[in-house]
Parts: C-alpha cells; structure tokens; sequence
C-alpha cells in the first residue's frame, strides 16, 4: 500500500509552507495562542477543571483551532499557526499533548511505527527519530496539509503521509464525518455529526501488506477504533504493540477481553489510553507510564 513519501503536491498547498520559514519555533510566541491559554487558565481557576472543560466542550471552545474561527481568523493563517504550534509541542519537553501518552512513547523505537489518526503529526514527528519508517494516517485533507507543511519545513523524511483512513475493509467513498476541530473527524457518526466528506478507507491488511513486523500501532479514531481492530485480526502476529484511544468507556472491559484473547498484556496508561503488548515477544520491555 502507498503513501505518500514527500511533499510533493503544488499550488494550494505550498502557500502553508513559506510563511513558516519567517518564524522559528524557538521563541515564537502567538498573542492569540497566548489569550486562548489564559482564557482556558482563567476559567479552570474559577469553575475547576471538569467544569471548564464542560463549559469549553458546550461553546465550541475546546481547541486552539476552535477559538480562531471563533474570531473569524483567516483559514489560510490558522493553518501557518497550527503548523508552528505542533512544531514547538514536539520540541518541549514539559506541559507535553497527552502527558502520560508521550512519557511512554518517547521510550519506543524500533522499525515501524503507525500512527492511525495522526490529526496534525504530534506523535509521527515526535518519534521521527526513534524509528525507520513512520506511516502517518490521516484522511482529512486540511490535516494532510498541514502534515505536508511540518514534514517539508523540518525533513521528516521518515514519515510517509498516508490520506486515508483505516477500517475493517477497503472501500471508496466512505463517509468521514466532521467534528468541530481537526482532531474530530472519525468514520464513526455519533449521531448529532451530519456534515461529511468523503474518503478512501483501507484495512490494516492492505496497509502493511509489505511490511513483515510493526513495533508500535497508535489508535485514535474518534469512536472508529473497532473498526481498525477488526481489519487487523489477519495479521495480529506481526504487531508487536498498541496504543488505543477507547472513547466509548462502557466497552473497556470487552476491549480488555478482545486484547488478551490475542495474546496481548495490557496496561491503562490514564481512563482512555491503553498499551498492550505481545505476551510471548521476549524483545519487549515493559515499562509502565
């Protein structure tokens, strides 16, 4: 299966990337990054975390991305600064994405790495230098973009951007609904989701048909991750490890069951996140978040 191993594409897309090249990562500080961070300070100060989440959740303030089109900031730019935001995330090492995630990723390495639901490349540039190739998934083209824009700007030339998503067959013109930032969209509607566009859609099968063992498969689907187990079970033997965002809690236990009935041992990293591991690999570590 093909992925796209650089940037090539012209027109649209190259706009994304030249502006980068007037702002370095170190030292560069958005005034509208900045508000929207104190906005989201101000309110868990007054109202508690869980409550703020709530209330940013209920008005469409959840993300940085939410809160630019709030204010009506142009799209062309949102994406230039959503570029240098996830540059300047990968290269802190404190107030990391996912905290407890990212503490037990960096530890990886290996040869292949799958990041199913890559959104803006977080963990695929994270780990660029921890394994020989990463496939970054992502079917949204406004991800793909911006995907594009990190790995040309940086020489990510390990990651290979694939723009499609992963269920449990392969198919054209398969429904990926839209959520209200760039890490909502999922092939699983949850039911008030009536805006789509349409994507190609492979198996895990068909994806790695051409790669005999996968260290690490990360799962964060917005709801679909069922979806890309089931396309995975012809070749579980080859995958080494997951990590799998479960968004509906109420099957934690029957994704448990489903783990280590295929010989997998599993720890919950934080409520969402799981890793699992091959029981009978002897080359792997396991190491706790």
């Amino acid at each position: 299966m093909c992925c796209q191993a650089g940037y090539t594409k012209e027109g649209d897309d190259q706009h994304l990337v030249n502006p980068l090249r007037y702002f370095g990562v170190s030292g560069f500080y958005n005034p509208l990054t900045i508000a929207y961070m104190l906005m989201r300070v101000s309110l868990r100060f007054l109202f508690g975390r869980k409550n703020r989440n709530k209330i940013l959740k209920a008005t469409d303030l959840e993300t940085l991305e939410e809160f630019l089109k709030r204010i009506h900031f142009p799209k062309y730019l949102t994406y230039v600064l959503l570029v240098k935001e996830t540059e300047a995330r990968i290269q802190r090492n404190i107030f990391r994405h996912e905290p407890r995630v990212s503490s037990l990723i960096i530890k990886k390495k290996g040869s292949v790495f799958v990041d199913i639901g890559a959104n803006v490349g977080y963990y695929s540039f994270l780990l660029h230098r921890n394994f020989e190739t990463i496939l970054a998934v992502e079917p949204h083209p406004d991800n793909v973009k911006i995907l594009n824009a990190i790995k040309t700007e940086n020489n990510y030339s390990k990651v290979k951007i694939c723009p499609f998503a992963i269920g449990d067959k392969d198919a054209n013109g398969v429904k990926l609904y839209l959520g209200p930032h760039c890490g909502g969209h999922s092939l699983s509607s949850s039911g008030n989701q009536e805006q789509h566009i349409e994507t190609k859609m492979v198996t895990l099968k068909t994806l790695l048909e051409n790669y005999e063992k996968i260290d690490l498969i990360k799962v964060d689907v917005e709801g679909a991750e069922w979806l890309v187990l089931e396309g995975a079970k012809n070749i579980l033997n080859r995958i080494k490890s997951w990590i799998i965002e479960l968004h509906d809690w109420k099957r934690k236990e029957e994704l448990e069951k489903w783990l280590s009935s295929r010989n997998y041992r599993y720890e919950w990293i934080e409520k969402k996140h799981i890793y699992a591991e091959r029981a009978n690999d002897e080359a792997v570590s396991w190491e706790k978040a």
